[in-house]
């Protein structure tokens, strides 16, 4: 999950690092303040953001603890060395895994764990459910916006795949001389691949009203989430050829 958790989501998606706090983070007071009643229905992440998604997501952000948004649950990737599936299966695994990161029920329960976080929503009167369907939806148009601008994302999605197909052909059909570790560097390769093939996915589908309101409402919103400047990791993947990846790579 490194690139999802490297953005905004927790990219678990991916890899992709949690959405928990930006670098600059937001107060770290936790000062009791008034509570302020947010009402947000069941949200499609797909849906173009709007200003008043961004208004909801601040007011709730700035009443939960150190006004930051709770860190997101890890996709759990299960079996994650494929050894008891073929490497087609595993690679269908991996893509289910990955997209349950955004999903808004699955993580909602998962801060429904945290006592803490969950006296937090209980507080404000909000469903972290559909909390977590909108910080998805306003995170992704966030991370759009930066990446849309920096790579070819239907180039590097071909380019993705043909690296994945080498990979393919080069774990179903080992040479002699093949060691343990060797496969194992090539699934963590395919492992990533599928990450950022996943998370181009996603951001071809934010609309692209998303990324004129996040963009307009920048210097709020990297209050509370990460930059998103994937350039150099999709710089990285695009030049490095299946063999030479699978041989020095190493998973974050």
């Amino acid at each position: 999950m490194a690139l999802l958790q490297k953005t905004q989501l927790g990219l678990a998606l991916i890899l992709l690092v949690g959405c928990g706090s930006a670098e600059q983070g937001g107060a770290t007071n936790p000062v009791q303040q008034p509570v302020t009643k947010v009402e947000i229905s069941s949200i499609d992440w797909k849906s173009p953001v709007t200003q008043q998604d961004l208004k909801d997501f601040k007011a709730i952000v700035d009443q939960l603890p150190l006004q930051q948004v709770p860190e997101f649950a890890r996709a759990d990737l299960g079996d994650q060395n494929g050894s008891t599936m073929n490497v087609k299966q595993y690679i269908a695994h991996l893509r289910g895994r990955y997209r349950s990161a955004i999903d808004p029920q699955r993580q909602g329960d998962a801060w429904l764990e945290d006592s803490e976080v969950a006296k937090s929503f209980q507080r404000v009167n909000v469903d972290p459910h559909n909390f977590a369907a909108l910080a998805t939806k306003i995170s992704l148009a966030w991370s759009a916006s930066t990446v849309k601008g920096e790579v070819p994302i239907l180039a590097t999605q071909r380019r993705l795949k043909e690296q994945l197909e080498a990979l393919v052909f080069d774990v179903e059909h080992p040479s002699p001389e093949e060691s343990v570790h060797q496969r194992e560097q090539r699934l963590s390769v395919i492992r990533e691949t599928i990450a950022l093939s996943e998370f181009l996915a996603f951001i071809k589908e934010v609309p692209e009203e998303s990324l004129a309101v996040v963009q307009a409402n920048s210097d709020v919103l990297q209050r509370y989430l990460p930059q998103a400047s994937l350039q150099n990791r999709f710089e990285q993947r695009h030049e490095s050829s299946p063999s030479v990846i699978h041989v020095g790579h190493s998973s974050e």
